[in-house]
């Protein structure tokens, strides 16, 4: 390994910890949004189905 390699890995800048808090942060947001966008189709869905009901009625 290299001295800088080393460096990096045994000895993190407070630089890098922004570096990893931001890309944590940034995968948490994807993920949750997408989350959002699940539910609200399956919401979506759901009334879908139950306007169906009721013209079926």
């Amino acid at each position: 390994m290299s001295e800088n390699v080393e460096n990096f890995l045994f000895h993190p800048r407070p630089l890098t910890y922004v570096v990893v808090f931001m890309v944590v942060s940034l995968v948490w947001f994807f993920t949750r949004s997408k989350k959002i966008s699940d539910t609200r189709r399956y919401l979506n869905y759901h009334d879908l189905d139950k306007d169906d009901r009721d013209t079926l009625r």
